[in-house]
């Protein structure tokens, strides 16, 4: 106990010694304090600050540089194709050249992409967030599917590690990851799908709304039925027919993926 004492007594000492300094400027932002002389918040726009941190996002994402034809399979803003990117001390945002191994990130992507762009709009009723919604929702159903002879037809390539970046994605032969070959993560292909129903509820594009009810039927079609199997693996196979591999998954786990 008494060298507990001793350490909380230093722990003041040195809190102490810095409580006094003040600064004129936090961040970006002239210091405010309120009648007691306590950092207050700057700012003063509806809903605190939230307001102001969802416009710097979405703002944001407004200047995003545009991939056109000569670039992209199809004219987009270059966050559809790729994770990679950064921004010069001026505001100027720029692509960074990407590779297929780093575009893995492709699903995941898409499912966050059209989600926060569909809350966005509820929130904000910009009709900016249009654009990348119906980009992505496009490429994704237009690009992004597995053959129709493949053993999982037309389903979600949902990890393209494998194709051409900015072009179509591809699934390989290998169901290893070492080989880094295309995959269809089944988790990853519910997320996204959840996404794009609420893309479809929002613009009524059927095709959108056709493609996840699809990618759900496989994954139905294709589970495990033996009991104490679990239902699914992590991924579906790439080149034996409609199998699965990679960490087995039961329900309640399946779920969770696909809610997160």
């Amino acid at each position: 106990m008494p060298c507990c004492r001793v350490f909380l007594a230093l722990l003041a000492g040195a809190l102490s010694a810095f409580g006094g300094e003040t600064l004129d400027r936090y961040f970006a932002h002239q210091v405010v304090e309120d009648k007691h002389g306590v950092i207050a918040p700057w700012y003063k726009g509806q809903n605190g600050q939230f307001d102001y941190r969802v416009r710097v996002a979405a703002e944001t994402l407004k200047r995003y540089p545009w991939a056109g034809k000569d670039k992209a399979i199809a004219p987009g803003p270059e966050y559809v194709y790729s994770g990679r990117w950064q921004i010069e001390d001026s505001g100027k945002i720029m692509a960074v050249p990407d590779d297929n191994w780093s575009n893995g990130d492709l699903g995941q992507r898409a499912a966050y992409i059209l989600g926060s762009l569909i809350d966005y709009y509820q929130y904000s009723g910009d009709p900016a967030a249009f654009t990348g919604i119906t980009a992505m929702g496009d490429y994704l159903v237009n690009s992004c599917q597995t053959p129709v002879d493949h053993g999982w037809p037309k389903m979600l390539v949902s990890v393209p590690t494998m194709g051409t970046v900015y072009g179509a994605c591809r699934v390989g032969q290998s169901d290893t990851l070492a080989a880094k070959e295309g995959k269809i993560q089944l988790d990853i292909v519910a997320q996204v799908g959840l996404e794009l129903v609420r893309a479809y509820e929002l613009f009524g594009n059927v095709r959108w709304y056709d493609a996840a009810k699809h990618w759900a039927d496989l994954l139905a079609a294709n589970r495990r039925r033996d009991p104490g199997v679990a239902p699914w693996g992590r991924y579906a196979n790439n080149a034996r027919g409609n199998g699965m591999n990679g960490p087995q998954m039961t329900c309640p786990q399946l779920l969770y993926h696909f809610l997160s």
